[in-house]
């Protein structure tokens, strides 16, 4: 589908930090103090991996959505733009050869 461009707003390299940050720093948080409420009676190695494990359980999705997604989407978007750039004139906006002999 052709359409006509939009300006794409991406996160900075400081904000996409800052959420990474926050999002392990908060699950690390709900993982201690889950592991503080209920101790399990198992040995420190299998805590640690205990530990590491729910960490990447509960901050991958998070990080998917919020950090990646938008990352993807925006590349989705320059794609349909460079599309559209290549196939229309963009004083007239009608179709150029490449889009006419495309068809």
């Amino acid at each position: 589908m052709i359409r006509q461009g939009k300006t794409i707003d991406l996160p900075s390299n400081a904000q996409v930090t800052v959420r990474i940050v926050g999002i392990v720093s908060g699950a690390e948080f709900l993982v201690m103090a889950f592991l503080h409420t209920f101790p399990p009676a198992i040995s420190a190695f299998q805590e640690a991996t205990l530990n590491a494990f729910s960490l990447v359980v509960l901050s991958t999705p998070i990080i998917y959505f919020w950090v990646v997604k938008p990352f993807v989407k925006a590349h989705n978007d320059t794609l349909h733009q460079i599309e559209y750039m290549a196939c229309l004139d963009p004083l007239t906006q009608l179709a150029n050869r490449r889009l006419t002999n495309s068809k």
